[in-house]
């Protein structure tokens, strides 16, 4: 080998001592599979075992191809799983150099002695034809240490002639057992062949015992043929003898078992890699197999076994492309697990693995494509990835089952655990198919906890297929839940000579068809355990008189009153369908289950047969209890069985037995498909905070229970002809549209919730009708409706409860006043009574009214007039009103000092002479800002009371004075700045941002002054309401006037102020779409506000100016009109109100003016308005 070779290579990981580099020269490579998978390869041996290096390297490469695997990597773009290929080569494994080499020896080269040791290191064993190392006498020597690599070695024995031939070992054959192995065992093999002599060949590369095997065996073999001798072939790479929890780590790659005969007697392979009773192994399986076939025409049989590992352990690896296949011509063909067989703790990923068996003629049997659990006592846990797995059995009879894709187990005790992904496994068979992924099966006490989901596995027969996903038979001895039963009379005739009936006897059937004793059944009665009891006709069965009348005479009277009685029973007996006690949930929870599902989704699973059940799972008298917990979603969808041309999509099908489905913390279960069977019981339970959606039915169920949680339906008749027990919970059947509940029965077992949908226009709602209806020991509570329409008058009657019911019917949580609650349409909202009549019961739609129109309205369409008049228009009118900057600020000071001002001159007011006083300074053009706010109850006059917050800014610039003729002066101003509101009423929280501009002009006159505004902004605001968030847009503008005059007293330093503030204002709320899908469309609102007021001002020194303020608000013409889909809604107005309050201003020497106001509002609006200033004048 060339340095350059020699550097490509990897480094052995097994320490030998001297690091040595090892080659794989001259052997061929492994041929994969092409299969999928979803995890790194040997992720989980790499986490055992810090020390192991796989015999095998993975290229990333651009498709598939040969030795190509697909694995499935998540893409952070796409933000989903993509395939992604990589390419499997095996590394070099063998040195260039030992100490010692044993090579082309036809002769054992190394025997131990009985009674000697030996030490073998560094050694390399290369094509010895009788094996390499012999230490086989239950007296023999010691192997103190086995140090080696083992290639080509072979045990061959051909044409034998003994009637029963034995080989051994095709490298390694030793009884006593080693410590430790480390060592490369590659092409070691056994062949033999015989014409009718029997053939045993155990371990094509070691046989015996060892702790501990450190190495990779790659190639190894057992080959056997015979004309019609029995072959029985067991480890192609390892047979164990004795060993029990036996050590090995490394990869097992390319390994084989293949038999051939014609014998009448048995075909028989085991373990295409390892056979061996107990193990721990660390490593990877790829593409072992066992193969059995025999070609007799009469008798001859075949079995094959574990096409990977047979026995079970401690295993951590993955299990690749292994496959166990039998082939016979006349009699039974039989294949377990394609790739371990066994059980145990199990961690690894399972990818494309095979079991396959086929008779020609006869019989054939599949268990475990991937994995059959032999040991049901021990503890089996589980843990992997199962992709693309399958069993499949042909044969020419009935007696032709394939049974669970990925894992099978036999009967199950304790409790064991599954949890991974379960994608494309799958199950086929000539006549019938179970469980395309897991099938099981499990005692009374015995457990299987699976957390994984299941994915488009299926199970195809040509006569029965059951269980897509997971098929389940339980061996049940428990006592049901609920002991409520239907029972059915069967008449049975004893026939005189003559032909005419001489007696009728009456017998009594459980659910099952099974008939039981009268006992028995009057036990039930007597317990009011009796659901049903109807008459089934007459037996095909009748008996003779005489027939009759022996059985009289052996048996007795008392004998046949046991089984019949002589009239019938309904005639004897009253049958009073009482509903069962209240259940309480852990009752139910307690309850034994033999399969638990946990949080994991069954989607796209199928059976497909002339007789197909349970598109993800078949349960056969089992408890199976579907979990879903931590706030998780468990989707069952897109399951089906397929007959012929017609799809059923059907989940879970059981045949007896109980299926719970259990909610919890916040988790939701949607059950996409439906569920069918016969003899068996539902129980939906949960807490409050969980929900079980429902789109799709529960058929033939012999009753349906809800304990505590939430039932969403999304057809009223998904559990039609049922017998529905309500023990708590609610039932939710809002979907807007109307339909009826029929079950067989309705029981009411304790106080049950439901939501219901309301048609008032048609006078309609949904309901329930049963055939019958139990004595019932709780009420149904309406306690939410869904209006879909608007009653066409003021008042609806609609029939809810017909007879049977009406009795056991509550309104609500009865905490309302007078028993009513409320419900609302987008529009309306309605007072609602429940009227129990002697013909059923009614709920009673009642429009509100009284003083204000509002109330008969849901608050949420109301948002846009509530908007338009709290909102829009206060805006408007608080922006005009502090519109007058200029004017607010210089009219409060006396006449004097505006003279002065005017004038350019300065004057002191002392001893009625003016006189120069620099607190009075007011210099010319200036800059201001301007907060305010209100904190408000608006009674709008037909709506309803608002509590509102307006605010904002106004920030603005003053010009200088001009003079005008006449002794009139004029200031020019300009504002602009932010506007907003909150508001919020029953129930709903409105909010408004917008801004706004405009421009003052301003006159002065002596002591009279007046101004006039104009503005004009816009904005948006948000209503959240009951059904989501809205958005709408505003365009608003206003003119206003303020003039005033003043009187002063003392020269000035008192000042009485009358004022008259005019405004008109508009405000344009644009036509949207509200969340609960209404049209809204506003007219604009145009108001004229009248606002006389009375202010006193002091003016004190050192520039303090307080002051005090009252005034009547009217508005006019401030009516709003809306249309909610063309419907008017109350036409709101704000009423006149008082304001009244106080001020402080100050001028300052260095050219600053500020003040503050406090107002207080009674009357259409109560509360107060804040706002203070601020002036800096630039000169």
């Amino acid at each position: 080998m060339d340095a350059a070779n020699k550097n490509d290579k990897l480094t052995n990981k097994f320490d030998r001592g001297g690091g040595k580099t090892y080659s794989t020269r001259g052997f061929q490579r492994v041929s994969l599979f092409s299969c999928v998978i979803l995890l790194s390869l040997s992720s989980a041996v790499n986490a055992q075992d810090n020390n192991y290096e796989s015999a095998y390297t993975l290229t990333r490469v651009d498709s598939k191809g040969e030795n190509t695997i697909t694995k499935f990597e998540w893409d952070e773009t796409q933000n989903r799983l993509v395939p992604a290929y990589y390419r499997v080569e095996i590394k070099e494994l063998i040195s260039d150099s030992y100490d010692k080499v044993y090579e082309n020896y036809t002769e054992t080269p190394v025997i131990i002695p009985e009674g000697s040791s030996a030490a073998i290191a560094d050694t390399l064993f290369k094509n010895n034809s009788n094996g390499a190392v012999y230490n086989a006498s239950n007296n023999g020597g010691t192997i103190t240490e086995l140090n080696a690599d083992f290639v080509g070695n072979a045990i061959i024995k051909n044409n034998l002639t003994a009637d029963w031939n034995f080989a051994e070992g095709g490298a390694v054959n030793s009884y006593p057992n080693i410590d430790n192995i480390n060592g490369n065992f590659i092409g070691n093999y056994i062949e033999a062949s015989s014409d009718s002599q029997r053939i045993d060949a155990e371990g094509g590369a070691f046989y015996g015992n060892a702790s501990n095997i450190r190495g990779h065996f790659v190639n190894n073999y057992i080959k056997l043929t015979s004309n019609t001798g029995s072959l029985y072939g067991e480890g192609g790479a390892i047979r164990f003898s004795m060993a029990d929890n036996a050590n090995i780590v490394g990869d097992f790659i390319g390994n084989f078992v293949e038999l051939e005969s014609a014998s009448e007697g048995q075909v028989v392979a085991y373990g295409g890699a390892v056979w061996g009773s107990s193990v721990t192994v660390t490593g990877d399986f790829i593409n072992n197999h066992v193969l059995a076939i025999n070609h007799s025409e009469s008798k001859g049989s075949t079995r094959a076994e574990a096409g990977a590992l047979y026995g079970g352990g401690n295993i951590t690896g993955n299990f690749i492309g292994n496959y166990a296949k039998s082939i016979t011509n006349s009699t039974y063909a039989s294949a377990h697990a394609g790739a371990l067989e066994g059980g145990g703790i199990i961690k690894g990923d399972f990818i494309g693995n095979f079991a396959e068996a086929i008779s020609e003629n006869d019989s054939a049997g599949v268990y475990g494509g991937a994995v059959y659990i032999t040991s049901g006592s021990n503890t089996n846990n589980i843990t992997g990835n199962f992709f693309n797995n399958y069993a499949k059995a042909e044969g020419a009879t009935t007696n032709v089952y394939a049974r669970g894709g990925a894992i099978y187990t036999t009967w199950l005790s304790n409790s064991h655990s599954m949890s991974g992904l379960f994608i494309g496994n799958h199950v086929e068979s000539s006549y019938a198919s179970y469980g395309g992924a897991v099938d099981t099966n499990i005692r009374d006490g015995g457990t299987l906890n699976i957390e994984a989901d299941f994915i488009n596995n299926y199970a195809e027969a040509d006569m029965y297929a059951k269980g897509g996903a997971i098929s389940i038979e339980g061996q049940k001895l428990q006592k049901p839940i609920q002991n409520m039963s239907k029972y059915s009379i069967v008449k049975q005739e004893v026939v005189n000579q003559d032909g005419s009936v001489y007696k009728t006897l009456y017998s009594v059937c459980d659910a099952s068809g099974k008939q039981i004793s009268t006992a028995e059944f009057e036990q039930a009665v007597e317990a009011n355990k009796v659901a049903g009891l109807t008459d089934n006709g007459t037996s095909s069965y009748s008996i003779t008189k005489e027939e009759y009348d022996y059985i009289l005479q052996i048996y007795g009277e008392d004998y046949i009153k046991s089984v019949a009685y002589m009239e019938n029973p309904k005639d004897i007996f009253t049958i009073t369908i009482t509903a069962p006690e209240q259940l309480d949930i852990n009752t139910v929870r307690e309850q034994h289950a033999h399969l638990v599902i946990k949080n994991s989704n069954l989607t796209g699973n199928y059976t497909e047969a002339p007789d197909a059940k349970g598109g993800a799972l078949y349960s056969e008298d089992a408890t199976v209890k579907i979990l879903t917990d931590n706030g998780k979603t468990t989707y069952i969808s897109g399951n089906y069985a397929k007959i012929g041309d017609t799809i059923d999509e059907n989940a879970i099908y059981l045949d007896k037995g109980e299926l719970i489905f259990d909610v919890q913390n916040g988790s939701s279960i949607v059950l996409n498909d439906n569920v069918n069977g016969i003899n068996y019981s539902t129980y939906i339970i949960g807490d409050k905070d969980s929900t079980f959606v429902l789109n799709n039915s529960i058929k033939n169920a012999e009753q349906v229970n809800l304990i505590d949680t939430n039932l969403v339906m999304t057809k009223e008749n998904w559990l039609n002809g049922n017998d529905l027990y309500l023990h708590s919970g609610t039932v939710n059947l809002i979907n807007n549209t109307l339909g009826t509940m029929a079950p067989e029965i309705l029981g009411i077992s304790g106080d049950t919730n439901i939501l219901v949908d309301v048609d008032l226009a048609n006078e309609t709602m949904d309901k329930i009708s049963a055939n019958d209806y139990a004595a019932h020991n709780g009420n149904l509570i309406v306690s939410g409706m869904n209006l879909l329409s608007d009653s066409k008058g003021d008042k609806t009657e609609i029939f809810f409860a017909e007879q049977g019911l009406k009795d056991n019917v509550l309104n609500g949580t009865g905490e309302l006043p007078d028993k009513y609650q409320t419900a609302y349409t987008p529009i309306y909202k309605y007072k609602v009574n429940y009227d129990n009549r002697d013909d059923g019961g009614y709920f009673v739609f009642d429009r509100f009214g009284g003083g204000n129109s509002s109330e008969s309205y849901n608050p949420s369409v109301l948002s846009t007039p509530v908007a338009t008049q709290a909102g829009g228009q206060s805006v408007v009118n608080e922006t005009v009103r502090f519109a007058f900057q200029h004017m607010d600020m210089f009219s409060q000071m006396p006449l004097s000092a505006r003279i002065a001002y005017i004038n350019k001159n300065r004057y002191a007011i002392s001893e009625g002479v003016p006189q120069y006083n620099s607190e009075l300074e007011y210099l010319d053009k200036g800059y201001w800002v301007k907060p305010f706010t209100s904190f408000e109850k608006i009674n709008l006059n037909h709506g309803p009371d608002v509590d509102a917050i307006t605010y904002g800014t106004l920030v603005g610039f003053d010009g200088k004075f001009r003079e005008l003729k006449h002794g009139w002066y004029n200031v020019q101003s300009i504002y602009g700045g932010y506007t907003g509101s909150q508001m919020s009423y029953s129930g709903v929280d409105t909010s408004f941002n917008g801004g706004i501009a405009g421009l003052t002009e301003t006159f002065y006159k002596g002591n009279f002054f007046t101004a006039l505004t104009a503005t004009a902004g816009g904005g948006a605001g948000t209503s959240s309401t009951m059904y989501g968030n809205e958005d709408y847009t505003m365009l608003m503008g206003g003119i206003g006037s303020k003039s005033g005059y003043n009187f002063e007293f003392k020269d000035g330093k008192y000042i009485l102020q009358p004022i008259m503030f005019m405004n008109y204002s508009f405000v344009n709320t644009f036509d949207y779409t509200n969340a609960a899908g209404v049209r809204i469309k506003s007219d604009p609102l145009h108001t004229f506000q009248l606002n006389p007021q009375m202010k006193f001002i002091a003016n004190l020194q050192n520039g303090w100016q307080p002051y005090a303020s009252v005034g009547v608000v009217w508005n006019v013409l401030n009516v709003s009109k809306v249309r909610a889909n063309e419907v008017i809604l109350p036409k709101m107005s704000v009423d006149p109100y008082v304001e009244y309050g106080v001020g402080l201003q100050r001028n300052w020497k260095d050219r600053f003016t500020g003040f503050a106001q406090a107002m207080v509002r009674n009357g259409g609006r109560n509360g107060v308005a804040l706002t203070f200033g601020f002036r800096w004048a630039i000169g």
